[in-house]
């Protein structure tokens, strides 16, 4: 975005032999990648959010080397000067990894869904963070709440609704259901997708992709 419009951003994932994250930036026009020094903790299971267009917030996901370490955290990169900043606003969210973060349109971040030590971040209360005033907020969402779930897919409609697909649920179950949460109103609230058209013998169950 910005200045740096021609940049693509990778951040975590696996890569031993490293304390701090994996980091990198593409050039698009000049076909160039540059290893992006110094960052918090190597972690995986994290998803990006974008902020203005200036900044990267990345929050929690799972040590390297060991699943059991879930960290809550929040960092956020500027990619115009390639510099991170750890934010320390009360009150965060569990640690958690394998959930999506979306920004909203007034830049807030909301996080849905991950695994916890519980083991699944609940659905119907979603940890939302307010960039403007460097605050934490829980979101209490009503209806029918999707179960429990991580490294699923979401993305934010052109009318202000996020949609979920997938992911994997209790006792590995891999998930082939959507679900929109419609954040226009005061009130939140979850509806289960009616997926038409899609016959039974052609449902999709999918877990860690990714969706735009």
């Amino acid at each position: 975005g910005g200045e740096n419009n021609g940049l693509i951003f990778v951040f975590g994932g696996y890569l031993y032999g490293s304390d701090n994250i994996s980091a990198h930036q593409y050039d698009i026009s000049e076909k160039v990648w540059t290893d992006i020094k110094s960052g918090p903790i190597n972690r995986f299971g994290i998803s990006c959010a974008k902020i203005n267009n200036n900044l990267i917030a990345i929050f929690g996901g799972s040590a390297i080397n060991s699943s059991n370490i879930l960290f809550n955290d929040l960092w956020t990169f500027d990619i115009s000067t390639l510099s991170w900043n750890l934010i320390n606003a009360k009150n965060p969210p569990s640690p958690r990894m394998g959930y999506c973060a979306v920004t909203l349109p007034d830049q807030s971040i909301l996080y849905i869904g991950g695994q916890t030590s519980d083991p699944f971040a609940p659905m119907d209360k979603l940890p939302l963070y307010n960039t403007k005033s460097d605050t934490w907020i829980n979101m209490a969402v009503s209806g029918p709440t999707p179960p429990g779930r991580r490294d699923f897919s979401a993305v934010l409609t052109h009318d202000n609704r996020v949609i979920i697909y997938g992911g994997i649920m209790d006792k590995s179950y891999v998930s082939g259901d959507a679900w929109t949460l419609y954040i226009e109103n005061s009130q939140w609230s979850w509806t289960k997708a009616n997926i038409t058209n899609l016959s039974e013998d052609f449902e999709i169950y999918s877990y860690r992709h990714t969706a735009a």
